[in-house]
Formats: structure tokens, sequence, C-alpha cells
């Protein structure tokens, strides 16, 4: 009766679609490496599961193995996602100088196309492997928290389309909850991600920038283990300055600290410089 149970069923299947999306089949599968490799995977792993454990929006991940006994989660690029980003934007473009203005209300064109622009330079970088090996080599050095997990790459098998990393063992947050950890190891994990999110922001001003559930896992030893790095952002000094200052004004002095609230929303650039203090408040 009504719509929910159909926005429940839908939004059911978008939490799934994190990590739970139909994967390829298997000849895609070598086809994929062949592109990339020049080779099956058979020929680059001791061991190569040629059937998805997870899949997501650009790509699926396979359990491998190395001669060496080395555990892999090899994350494969879906084939022509390029080609359908850029595709599927244009599309996007059309339909929005259609009906973006007279119906969605949309700003004008120079926003909409500035938008656009930065989503497809967003995209290309996430769609190159590469990239996201090199960010998460990164992260892996620079996260500082003891309950904070980040896989190592193996970069002689990672290219552009193909990304090769150590198998990190642990549970999604829907299944972690199920076996129901104690508060204390709740609080000790929500802790870990708090401190270690602020610690990147505020410290290195860099972010992981597609925190969703799906990209974080629960392990056995109370560690929280971050996966996909292809969507990252690095913060200008000004911002973080900014922002810290605008969260310490309301902590030492809530509505009292109006003024210097004002003065550091005016230097972010996130209000009218003409505002009034009174308007303000």
């Amino acid at each position: 009766h009504g719509p929910w149970p159909a926005a429940t069923g839908c939004a059911c299947k978008l939490a799934r679609a994190t990590h739970q999306a139909l994967p390829l089949n298997r000849a895609l599968v070598s086809r994929a490496f062949r592109h990339a490799f020049g080779r099956e995977p058979q020929a680059l792993y001791a061991h190569f599961d040629p059937d998805a454990f997870a899949a997501a929006s650009l790509g699926q991940v396979h359990r491998a193995r190395l001669a060496d006994g080395t555990e892999l989660a090899v994350k494969v690029q879906y084939p022509g996602m390029a080609e359908t980003v850029s595709s599927d934007l244009r599309l996007l473009r059309t339909s929005l100088s259609a009906i973006g203005h007279e119906r969605l209300g949309l700003p004008g064109d120079e926003v909409v196309d500035a938008v656009l622009d930065e989503i497809r330079r967003q995209l290309a970088l996430e769609l190159d492997y590469r990239h996201e090996a090199a960010q998460q080599a990164w992260f892996a050095e620079h996260a500082g928290h003891p309950d904070i997990a980040i896989s190592s790459v193996i970069p002689e098998l990672t290219c552009t389309t193909v990304l090769t990393q150590h198998f990190m063992p642990g549970r999604h947050v829907d299944a972690w909850l199920s076996s129901q950890p104690s508060q204390g190891r709740r609080d000790r994990a929500g802790q870990a991600l708090f401190d270690g999110f602020l610690r990147c922001a505020f410290v290195h001003r860099r972010i992981h920038a597609d925190l969703h559930p799906g990209n974080v896992l629960f392990d056995d030893d109370g560690r929280v283990v971050l996966l996909d790095f292809g969507s990252t952002c690095e913060l200008g000094a000004a911002f973080t300055r900014g922002l810290a200052t605008s969260w310490w004004t309301w902590l030492r002095h809530g509505t009292l600290g109006a003024a210097a609230l004002l003065a550091t929303y005016r230097e972010l650039g996130l209000i009218e410089p003409d505002l009034s203090v009174e308007v303000f408040e």
C-alpha cells in the first residue's frame, strides 16, 4: 500500500550496489587481462579466481594468490568504462541544456559546464588505477592510526585498468554489526574513522573522498580497513585553516561569536561580503 515498500527495495539495491553489483562473466574478465597485459590472468598469478567476490560501479574484485602463497585482491575495471563515461556525460549535458533551466531551475550554462568538467576530471582519475595505486600508497604511509589498515599495492601487477593488492580480510558494516560487536568495539572503530579522517584532512590536507559503507571493512583484530582510493581530494591551506577556525569559534563562543564566524565565512567565500552581522545572526 503506497510507495514505501518500493522505496525501501530501491534503497536496499543501492546499498548492495556499493560492493555487490552484478559481476562480469569469465570471458570478459579474460579479455580485460589480455587487453591490459597481453596475457590471461592465470599466466600472471599462481591462482586466480575468475568469479568476482565483490563488484561495484567501475569494476569488480577477484581473489588471487602468488607463488609464495601471498593472498591478493585484484580489481578489474569493466571494459569500455572510459568510453561509457564520456558518452554519458555528453548525454547529460544535452539533457540539462534542454530541460535544466526551465524545469529544474539550474544556474547558467557556465556553472553547469564547470560542474560537469569537474565531474569529468574526477572520473578520469578514478578510471586510472595507477593513480589510485599512488593515492593508496600515500594514505597507507600517512594514515598514522594503529586501528586503520590499508592494503599495499603490487606495482608490477597493476596498470590503468587492473589493480593488484594484498588481500585484507574483513566484513562490511551490516555483516559486522550482525555479529553483535560490543559497544566498546563500535566506539573504537568509530573513533578510528573520525581520528584518521581528521588527521589526513587537517594535518596532511588530503582526504579519502568516497567513504561510503562499501569502502570500509571491519576485521577481527578491531581494525578499520579502508578500500578504494580512486577518489581523493587535496584541501587548500586557507580552507582547512578557515574551517578549523569556524569550528573553534562555535565551540568556544557559540552564537556569541557571530562576528568572528562571519569574518571566517567571508574569508572562505561562503557568504556575501556585504552581509551584516545582524542579518547573519
